[in-house]
């Protein structure tokens, strides 16, 4: 796994799917920017 795949999974683990459920996340797009780490859902 790359550098840049192991950051945006950490920051999926510890920022995203704390904050939302993940049956809120079923069927949607998760956009993460590794550099700033927000995150957008589509």
């Amino acid at each position: 796994m790359s550098e840049l795949s192991e950051k945006g999974n950490q920051i999926y683990e510890s920022k995203i799917l704390p904050q939302l459920p993940v049956d809120k996340l079923k069927g949607k797009i998760i956009a993460i920017d590794v550099q700033s780490e927000e995150y957008f859902r589509f």
